[in-house]
């Protein structure tokens, strides 16, 4: 679906504005963000762009598949 497809790519930038935004206040070198830790690790912009989007997507769904995996009800299940 192309206007789907516009929506993902309009939040992709997003993050991407928000990432660039955030470098002129960061020290890499004190702040543990992720962003911090990637900049001082010397990763080259594309990674950080991409690791930061996975990141923020992995957040999205872990909350839901970690309390299924971690419930009590889980536990006695196994």
């Amino acid at each position: 679906d192309p206007e789907t497809e516009e929506r993902g790519h309009a939040a992709v930038k997003a993050i991407h504005d928000a990432i660039d935004a955030r470098l002129e206040d960061i020290d890499p070198k004190s702040d543990l963000s992720l962003l911090g830790v990637m900049l001082n690790a010397g990763l080259p912009m594309e990674s950080i762009y991409a690791n930061i989007c996975l990141s923020i997507s992995g957040g999205q769904n872990e909350p839901n598949a970690s309390l299924k995996t971690h419930s009590p009800e889980s536990s006695r299940n196994r």
